[in-house]
């Protein structure tokens, strides 16, 4: 009975079976390729290896052209990964209950910790205090909406310090799980903001001297004429001084030109107006003007193309006096 049953058991597959099966179906694979011709039968081996030489180096180019690509590729992905793990922004990507997924050396180094402890942390715990409602109406909004959204945050890196932080923030749908991602990218904007305050600083002190100084200041935009020549002056900007020293205020000049309000201003002025404009080079002199029956020393310059400023002063209070006690010297 075991002899019996020993001869009615299927033997197990050698390799040299399992080789022989192999072949028998790519044989008949190829049988039933539509590739398989017929024209095949009647040629000779001369020419049956011609062919399968042909269809090598076919093979060879193709296997050559795929190498090329998939060199063209990892440099492609080496050149992404470059721009991505060192771009001077931080990249970070947050699933749908903020948590982070990814982050790139850059945001690893503005968050202040180790790239590998920000896996699944929650970005949340990088928000100042008093920003944390801020963000979570923010995450929302980002959530709701397809487009780009930004904001102004106060971060908190891991070390306790804090940086003013910018986000642009925009949700996708993630094409291998279909759930959102949004991708979140974060700037230090510390310098700037500092930057902005100072200007801010510098121009208050500004219009503080510009309202308080005792010369005349007056700015002027350079009308030209059709060949390009400098014929007159438009109001840009005076001071409290100018307004008072003419008699005129601001809103009544602004907009009009130096030769409507003046219009006999002697040319011994506009020549000058006209040097500085053409030669960018500041003057300084002093004259009489007939118009206001006063002596001016006069200061111009040029702040930025097209335009001419003057800071001018009434001397003639110190002309007169020098007329009556040094008459021959002035």
């Amino acid at each position: 009975m075991t002899t019996g049953k020993k001869e009615t058991e299927e033997k197990k597959p050698t390799p040299p079976d399992i080789e022989c099966s192999l072949r028998d179906d790519a044989e008949e694979k190829l049988s039933r390729s539509p590739k398989s011709s017929p024209d095949l039968k009647g040629q000779t081996p001369e020419q049956l290896i011609h062919e399968l030489r042909v269809q090598q180096v076919e093979l060879e180019m193709q296997a050559e052209q795929l190498r090329v690509a998939q060199l063209a590729l990892a440099e492609s992905r080496d050149k992404y990964l470059n721009l991505y793990e060192f771009a001077p922004t931080g990249y970070i990507t947050l699933n749908d209950k903020a948590l982070i997924e990814e982050v790139n050396l850059t945001g690893a180094t503005l968050l202040g910790v180790d790239r590998k402890k920000l896996h699944n942390a929650r970005f949340r715990k990088f928000i100042a205090e008093k920003d944390s409602e801020p963000w979570v109406r923010y995450f929302m909004n980002v959530l709701a909406q397809e487009r780009k959204q930004s904001c102004t945050l106060m971060i908190q890196r891991g070390d306790g310090s804090t940086f003013l932080a910018r986000l642009e923030s925009k949700w996708i749908t993630d094409k291998s799980d279909g759930a959102p991602r949004v991708h979140v990218a974060i700037s230090d904007i510390s310098d700037i903001r500092q930057a902005e305050e100072a200007l801010r600083e510098s121009e208050v002190r500004f219009r503080s001297l510009f309202q308080n100084m005792d010369s005349l200041f007056s700015l002027y935009k350079v009308v030209l004429d059709k060949n390009g020549i400098p014929c007159d002056y438009r109001f840009l900007e005076l001071n409290p001084s100018y307004e008072k020293f003419i008699g005129m205020r601001s809103s009544e000049l602004i907009g009009r030109t130096l030769l409507e309000v003046f219009p006999l201003t002697e040319s011994y002025w506009t020549d000058k107006f006209k040097e500085v404009y053409n030669t960018g080079i500041p003057s300084h002199f002093e004259n009489y003007s007939k118009e206001l029956d006063t002596y001016i020393e006069l200061s111009i310059y040029s702040p930025q193309k097209g335009q001419i400023a003057l800071i001018s002063s009434d001397i003639t209070e110190d002309v007169t006096s020098c007329e009556r006690t040094f008459p021959a010297l002035c």
